[in-house]
């Protein structure tokens, strides 16, 4: 139902700790180049998560002395993302920030993910059935079933949406179960890569047909070349007028979802030249990212406030946001913080807290939300 072709893929798997059952993607814990069964293209480490395509090449992977094993599957190539089991990075081109150390698990398989689904099922929601509301709040995934403890009967929650990075809320490998039906999905054209481009169409009539879409997410860190969707201006727009426009009247677009990183054709400075040079294009919302220090409270709303102009004023969406230093505790007031902040700004529709996976918003054993969970869900 999803594919319209199907690749043969080289799969790699390195023996490292994963939040996800995705067996696509290679998990790393620096930052570093990765030559993955072949591909050729870059991919790095971003704030404790890998970006990567997988596309047919060589039987074997190598990264400097990580030795992972490959095998061969028949699927789509698909963009995941995963999350590592120690301190990474996130890299601008202006600036290098250390991510907080996470804790996840080893790769997981279908059915080891329906396993868990399971228990987050018997623990989550033995008392408490999923219920939709209009919050502002939502969680960036790879596993669905981690979507599960949130938006329940009984919690007062303040999350309604999800995304993963990719245009349906499942990826290879993953069993079409767990996804919770009160959060809208919000599909994702991460590039313009052909593999993303020729399910696009599909996979969001789908999603809009089955997990109550009503918008779309342009390019994933386009003005980053460190593992992210690396596009210039002229190649954005073009993809967004040949893929994003047709979509107008059906759902809410938005723009490229820039980095808070300052310099040409970095962060907001690419995002006021992509809206200057996408004649004819719809927008309807304007994603951003940021990434900071837990202390930088004010520097985050006053980021919020400049993208808003830059934007055009249009309704921004924070789609990746967090903390690259701090305690626990510093973290946890920031979040609560700037989240109060944003449910109360008219600049902000949408934002959601990097991520949902264990050692973050899910405890460290995947069997439900984390205090910090806890407080963005419903607080």
């Amino acid at each position: 139902m999803l594919s319209l072709s199907r690749l043969l893929l080289v799969v790699c798997l390195i023996d490292v700790a994963a939040a996800i059952p995705a067996v696509t993607v290679i998990t790393t814990s620096t930052k570093s180049t990765i030559t993955s069964c072949g591909c050729t293209s870059k991919s790095t480490s971003k704030n404790g998560h890998v970006s990567t395509y997988l596309i047919t090449g060589s039987s074997s992977c190598t990264k400097k002395t990580i030795k992972p094993t490959c095998k061969t599957t028949t699927s789509r190539v698909e963009k995941l993302i995963t999350s590592s089991i120690t301190s990474t990075t996130k890299t601008s081109s202006t600036s290098t920030k250390t991510a907080k150390t996470s804790s996840s698990k080893r790769p997981t398989t279908s059915s080891t993910t329906s396993s868990r689904s399971t228990s987050l099922s018997s623990s989550a929601t033995a008392s408490a059935t999923p219920v939709k509301n209009s919050g502002k709040r939502g969680l960036s995934y790879n596993d669905p079933t981690l979507t599960e403890p949130f938006s329940l009967s009984g919690q007062s929650s303040k999350v309604s949406w999800a995304y993963n990075w990719y245009s349906y809320p499942y990826t290879n490998g993953q069993m079409r179960s767990g996804y919770n039906p009160a959060l809208s999905f919000v599909p994702m054209l991460w590039s313009s890569a052909d593999v993303l481009t020729s399910v696009w169409a599909s996979n969001v009539a789908a999603a809009k047909s089955n997990y109550g879409t009503t918008a779309v997410l342009a390019f994933n860190e386009p003005d980053g070349c460190d593992g992210q969707s690396c596009m210039n201006v002229s190649t954005a727009v073009a993809a967004y007028q040949k893929w994003m426009n047709p979509l107008k009247g059906l759902v809410s677009l938005g723009a490229p979802a820039v980095t808070n990183g300052v310099g040409t054709l970095i962060g907001l400075d690419y995002l006021k030249t992509f809206i200057k040079n996408c004649t004819g294009c719809q927008i309807d919302f304007v994603p951003i990212h940021w990434y900071g220090d837990a202390s930088q409270i004010t520097d985050f709303e006053n980021h919020i406030g400049t993208a808003y102009t830059a934007g055009g004023k249009r309704p921004l969406w924070v789609t990746e946001f967090g903390t690259t230093s701090g305690t626990a505790a510093q973290t946890q007031t920031f979040l609560q913080s700037v989240q109060a902040w944003m449910d109360g700004s008219g600049m902000v529709a949408k934002y959601a807290w990097f991520m949902d996976r264990p050692g973050n918003l899910i405890n460290a054993n995947g069997s439900g939300m984390s205090p910090e969970g806890v407080m963005y869900n419903s607080r």
